[in-house]
This record gives C-alpha cells, sequence and structure tokens, in this order.
C-alpha cells in the first residue's frame, strides 16, 4: 500500500505574491534604467547638434572676413533647416596678450617689426527651447586677426 503524501503539491498565494513583488520590483529598476538611458542619448544627440551649429556659425563668421571690433556681437539664426536654434558671436580682445603686444611695440623703435597681430576670443553662444525654457550652449576659441592696414 502506498502512503499518501498529505502536503499539497505546488507554491502558496504567499510564496506566488513574493516572487510577483520581486519581479515587478526588477522590471521597475530595469525600465528606469531605460528610461535614464534614452534621455542621456536624447541629451547627448542635442548636444552632438548644437556642437556643429556652433562650429558652423563661426566659421560662417570667419568667411565674412571682416576684422572684428573689440565688443562685436554678430546675432543670427540657422535658417529653415534649424529654426528653433539662434546663435551669437562674440568678438572680445584677450587683454593678456593686448598688454604685452603694445608694451613690445612700445619697446622696438622700427615701424617695419611692430607687432600688427591681435588675439580675440571669439564666443559663440547658441540659443533655444527646451521644455518651455530657454537653454543656451556656449563655444570659446581664440582667433589672431592681422590689424595692419593692407597695402594694394
Amino acid at each position: 500500500m502506498r502512503r499518501r503524501n498529505l502536503t499539497p503539491a505546488g507554491f502558496t498565494l504567499l510564496e506566488v505574491s513574493v516572487a510577483l513583488m520581486i519581479l515587478a520590483t526588477g522590471l521597475i529598476v530595469l525600465l528606469g534604467g531605460v528610461r535614464n538611458g534614452t534621455q542621456a542619448f536624447m541629451r547627448s544627440r542635442d548636444m552632438i547638434t548644437v556642437q556643429a551649429l556652433a562650429r558652423h556659425a563661426l566659421t560662417l563668421q570667419q568667411l565674412d572676413g571682416t576684422l572684428p571690433l573689440d565688443g562685436d556681437v554678430h546675432p543670427g539664426d540657422f535658417g529653415a533647416d534649424f529654426p528653433e536654434y539662434t546663435y551669437e558671436i562674440r568678438y572680445d580682445l584677450n587683454d593678456d596678450f593686448e598688454a604685452h603686444r603694445l608694451q613690445a611695440n612700445l619697446a622696438e623703435q622700427d615701424q617695419q617689426k611692430q607687432i600688427t597681430h591681435a588675439v580675440f576670443v571669439v564666443t559663440a553662444t547658441i540659443f533655444w527651447e527646451e521644455d518651455g525654457a530657454p537653454v543656451d550652449y556656449k563655444l570659446q576659441t581664440a582667433r589672431i586677426y592681422d590689424t595692419a592696414p593692407q597695402q594694394p
């Protein structure tokens, strides 16, 4: 004669509930990581776009060929391709270089050896809106311009 097992086979309701709670907690953590990863991807995509637009704006201003003045500001936009973005290019003389240049020119008597270059700190600022709030990105570079009068 066989003995019957008096304990029922299977899982109790409590065991199934605990397993589902552990599974749900794991899924919440996993989905939160996916959301954070997606947001990080979108932010990096936006930063790559903005950096490329800043370089483009700097290139456009350099190709313009006009000699900038200290404190010059050149605003603009990117047309129909990027209507939500605008830019501003600002030129500021590098005061440290300018002081050295002036001191060297005072010491040099020969007009042919005068330093005629100026170093400008060029700042490209890109403006756009993100979630209704204004955002900006700045890219700075230094450019050397020859300030000597051009001879025909």
